[in-house]
């Protein structure tokens, strides 16, 4: 993972695991040497600011807000250094962070035990730093018939984006996904990639359909049929190294 956000699409080699994975946000995290530390003192339903028990550091603001999405109320967490509020119009340091499939947002990203806060390490590097809720997640509603696929996550990322560059006056946002969240991410920076500047995705998973060779020969083995045959162009013979042999 890239917290400096300094790529124009950033992945990294984590093996997926299919839920957030806390320890590689974390791992990551520790990789860059910060290790400044400093308790919890914010609440649901209030603006707070959480201080840095560090002589001369400016402390880090902590707010709460809702975007509305077809009715819905979507959480966002923020926090960012007071001193530098009125630069992020100027510098784009603006970064959204989407969650997985098990953790909401400021569950995961501003865990405040030790150095674990991804979202206090970029603020104190001068970031102004969202975490959402999907719907169905922490504070945001939760609906009883709604299947929470990657593309009603990305109509809350967009509602998300939306207020944060309106509320900053800028045309980009950055974002990072973590494990369902590159996935939530990447269909929102397909179908908006005008309001994207960079994309950092961290341990997401890959779901498609008999894509390796490998792959698709473990599950015939397992299930017991015979390997798919290879086509042939028009009824013409393939060389026999290009035909489909038994497993």
């Amino acid at each position: 993972m890239n917290p400096a956000l300094k790529g124009p699409v950033s992945g990294t080699n984590i093996p997926p695991r299919g839920q957030d994975d806390d320890a590689s946000i974390h791992a990551a995290h520790h990789s860059l040497g910060d290790s400044d530390r400093h308790p919890a003192t914010t609440a649901r339903g209030q603006s707070t600011t959480t201080p840095l028990p560090l002589p001369g550091v400016v402390s880090i603001q902590g707010k709460e807000s809702y975007v509305m999405r077809d009715g819905l109320r979507i959480y966002l967490w923020e926090k960012y250094q007071e001193d530098q509020l009125q630069t992020f119009s100027r510098t784009g340091r603006v970064v959204l962070l989407v969650h997985g499939g098990t953790r909401s947002g400021r569950s995961l990203y501003d865990l405040q035990i030790r150095d674990y806060s991804l979202m206090d390490f970029l603020a104190r590097n001068g970031f102004d730093v969202w975490a959402i809720d999907i719907h169905g997640y922490g504070h945001s509603d939760k609906t009883s018939t709604d299947w929470i696929d990657a593309h009603s996550a990305a109509a809350d990322i967009a509602a998300a984006v939306q207020h944060i560059t309106d509320v900053r006056r800028i045309a980009k946002i950055n974002l990072l996904g973590c494990s369902a969240g590159s996935q939530r991410t990447g269909v929102y920076v397909m179908e908006h990639p005008e309001k994207v500047a960079r994309w950092v995705f961290c341990s997401g998973f890959w779901k498609g359909n008999c894509g390796l060779p490998g792959i698709q020969s473990e599950k015939n083995r397992e299930r017991g049929t015979p390997p798919p045959q290879v086509p042939t162009d028009h009824g013409t013979r393939l060389p026999r190294r290009l035909r489909a042999r038994p497993v």
